[in-house]
């Protein structure tokens, strides 16, 4: 159904006010299929999550700040091969494969730099940076190389504003085909006018899904926040909407909007948030000023499928990104945006580093109970994980990991059943 981004808004913003009032799930919501234990610790499902997601999905890798001159390049290893992202003479960003096509060696040995030109360090092969073979020692010593033939390989590189998506699969579908509605919602926040910020990163004892479940939902978020987000935010209002190819939205009001609202908040809590958003908005350098009433009213976070969790805000924001290290073990990466603040070096530097410092407050307490919950999942004490109607994301999220992969390879023991088909929005 083709609809506006506004229609979407305002039916959120219509279902957030149901939740208020709802005593159970919906009628035509059944509980969900609990999710095998399995998942999170078998070796084969782990290495079929390798070559379906890692080397098939689109993966966010960098942002354009970060090679912005002609020459500039960034050493991609997230995904568990090398890849180089460049910025060619004519300004267009490319990726390869960081392979010499002579003996393998790679052509890129540093993190990042500036260069005119790919060297092997081995034998010298010479590659340009849109790369072409440009030049081989002792070509004497070939009778019939076609240097044409031996370009550097290339990688899916697309844009998404100024964010930089990588895919190895060379079949998928272009990056903006497999967001669909979700480019259409996040218009609003400029993405092609988006700053870049910095990385911080965190090693968590766990699998990597059972990292990215802890940021799908707020069932949480009295428990594990209540001194801090749950001051902010009301999980009952919270809203989930499963859009196609994996992805989703969830929409959590915020306590200040519900008391102008008329809605049931404390006077604790009232004045707590007020507080809050005050210091927000009179420390915060810039805002996005097309950014709508949903994600002003709301905590507006997307899951970008498959390992992409954002918190939204109209003065900036973060992705959380997840990375498999080992079996279980895996690497949470915060790579924060800023509105653009034009030209020269980022206004503000101790905002940044202040509003940084808090979130990871915040992170500190989600990542807390993941390593014992990694341990659980290992124990024959453990054998499948129940979800409610407000967890459905995480379920949505493995079914829809699962139809990557296909169904026929996947260990009985760890497969999840395809039951939320019904309740992907046809939005479009």
């Amino acid at each position: 159904m083709a609809i506006s981004s506004e229609q979407i808004e305002q039916e959120i913003l219509l279902r957030s006010k149901k939740e208020f009032s709802r005593k159970a799930p919906p009628k035509d919501f059944k509980d969900l299929p609990e999710i095998p234990a399995e998942r999170y610790v078998n070796e084969s499902f782990n290495d079929l999550e390798k070559d379906a997601l890692w080397n098939k999905c689109w993966l966010y890798a960098a942002h354009t700040d970060q090679i912005k001159n002609p020459g500039d390049f960034l050493l991609w290893k997230d995904a568990g091969v090398p890849i180089i992202i460049v910025r060619a003479q004519d300004n267009q960003i490319r990726a390869f494969y960081n392979t010499c096509r002579h003996r393998g060696s790679s052509v890129v040995r540093e993190d990042s730099g500036n260069t005119k030109r790919f060297v092997c360090q081995y034998h010298s092969w010479a590659y340009d940076l849109i790369g072409n073979l440009e030049f081989v020692p002792d070509s004497r010593d070939w009778q019939n190389l076609d240097k044409s033939c031996k370009n550097l390989i290339p990688v899916r590189c697309e844009l998404w504003g100024n964010l930089i998506f990588l895919n190895q699969d060379t079949e998928a579908m272009p990056l903006l085909d497999n967001l669909g509605v979700v480019n259409k919602i996040m218009e609003q926040f400029q993405l092609d006018k988006i700053r870049y910020i910095g990385k911080r990163s965190w090693d968590v004892s766990s699998n990597w899904k059972v990292c990215q479940d802890a940021f799908m939902e707020v069932y949480h978020l009295n428990t594990v926040h209540p001194e801090s987000v749950a001051q902010l935010l009301d999980h009952r209002g919270a809203v989930m909407a499963l859009l196609p190819n994996g992805h989703s939205i969830m929409t959590t009001p915020n306590r200040a909007q519900l008391s102008a609202d008329g809605l049931s908040v404390t006077e604790e809590q009232e004045n707590t948030t007020a507080d809050a958003y005050a210091e927000v908005k009179d420390s915060a350098p810039l805002e996005i000023e097309t950014v709508s009433e949903l994600a002003r009213s709301n905590n507006l976070s997307f899951n970008f499928f498959p390992n992409i969790v954002t918190p939204l805000n109209p003065t900036g924001f973060p992705f959380l990104q997840f990375w498999p290290v080992t079996l279980n073990t895996c690497r949470m990466d915060v790579h924060w945006f800023s509105p653009d603040w034009g030209k020269g070096e980022l206004p503000n530097k101790d905002y940044w580093e202040e509003r940084m410092d808090l979130f990871d407050v915040i992170l500190s307490e989600d990542t807390l109970n993941i390593p014992w919950i990694q341990q659980s999942l290992e124990s024959p004490g453990f054998k499948s994980v129940p979800l409610n109607y407000q967890e459905r994301r995480i379920y949505y999220t493995h079914q829809e990991l699962d139809k990557v992969i296909g169904d026929a390879l996947i260990p009985k023991e760890c497969k999840v059943q395809p039951v939320l088909d019904n309740f992907i929005e046809g939005w479009s």
